[in-house]
């Protein structure tokens, strides 16, 4: 009964978990692929600071605007496989932080004062517009390394406002920012395999503008750890740890006071836990 029970089990996973092509046949696969994934989970706001010049507040999000609650996190990836092993990869990932709650001190953005106990909204917006192309670069029975080049438009949004809607500051950021990327896939079987991906660069937003009268220098690496399971030639399952590090400077060139106005400081890290499902629609 026992024995009758395992087989019945093992022949149930071995039809779940079909075997996938080995590596010297994924590598030369003969048209191109396209995939779409989407995941979901939450996001957790590790640090998260920002200064509007120098002589004005420092202000902690997590401490002091209620941004120590988890939120809800979703991303959105399509995706190009050539026959070559390059990839052409597009990325949407909304990201915005929302909360509420009373001043706990006096403080002064953009020369606007907020009083303690002050009922408050704050909005960070930051969502990611992103364009990456991947070129493989090393491959083995168990491994796949691809480097690459993205383009990323910052799209930064900040909000301080009463609850009553009488006093509002907001600031608003766009531009493109240059990242290198770098993908790794490790197949442990035909079954699973643990993905490392990572983009990111220093970068200076003042050679893209051409703006003589500022320079703001920023910051970003995006990386994920995924553990993946192939369910069937149409579907992938994972589930991803991801960490994500930003910030920027700004200082512009102002005539009245050149030491306070015109400078600002953000930087922010967060980390989130996610489920995802990709679905190659040439299986379809």
């Amino acid at each position: 009964m026992k024995r009758s029970f395992l087989v019945s089990c093992l022949s149930f996973f071995t039809n779940l978990y079909p075997p996938v092509l080995d590596a010297q046949e994924q590598v030369t696969h003969a048209s191109d692929a396209v995939e779409v994934q989407s995941e979901l989970g939450v996001l957790g706001v590790i640090h998260h600071r920002i200064m509007y010049s120098r002589d004005q507040t420092h202000f902690d999000y997590v401490k002091e605007s209620g941004q120590d609650n988890l939120d809800t996190f979703h991303r959105y990836t399509a995706e190009m496989r050539m026959n070559d092993g390059d990839r052409l990869r597009f990325v949407y990932q909304p990201l915005e932080l929302r909360s509420r709650t009373s001043l706990k001190r006096d403080i002064l953005v953009d020369e606007v004062p907020f009083a303690a106990g002050t009922p408050m909204q704050f909005v960070y917006s930051f969502p990611y517009y992103r364009g990456t192309w991947l070129w493989e670069t090393m491959v083995t029975d168990r491994y796949t390394l691809h480097l690459g080049l993205a383009l990323q438009i910052r799209n930064a949004r900040t909000e301080f406002m009463t609850l009553d809607g009488d006093t509002l500051v907001s600031n608003r950021g766009l531009g493109p920012v240059p990242l290198l990327a770098l993908a790794l896939n490790w197949r442990l079987n035909s079954t699973f395999a643990f993905e490392f991906e990572a983009e990111g660069n220093p970068a200076s937003s003042a050679i893209f503008h051409g703006d003589d009268q500022s320079e703001t220098t920023g910051a970003l690496i995006d990386t994920s750890l995924k553990l993946s399971s192939q369910i069937n030639p149409r579907f992938r399952t994972f589930a991803s740890l991801r960490y994500i590090s930003a910030g920027s400077r700004d200082r512009a060139r102002v005539q009245d006071n050149p030491a306070s106005e015109g400078f600002s400081g953000n930087w922010m890290d967060l980390a989130a836990i996610t489920l995802g499902l990709v679905a190659n629609l040439d299986a379809f």
